[in-house]
């Protein structure tokens, strides 16, 4: 479809730059950030245990 549009495939990740979040927006991005620290930034991968 980009080829026919002659657009390149990069403009699929175009993200607008300078857009304000609300606060419960920023809220929400700190608690995920605390979590992560929290957990090791374990959350999602693998883990091997040697039994």
């Amino acid at each position: 479809m980009y080829q026919l549009l002659k657009f390149p495939l990069s403009s699929y990740y175009y993200q607008v730059k300078g857009k304000s979040l609300n606060n419960n927006t920023n809220v929400m991005i700190k608690f995920i950030k605390q979590t992560a620290i929290e957990v090791g930034h374990t959350y999602g991968k693998r883990v091997c245990t040697i039994l």
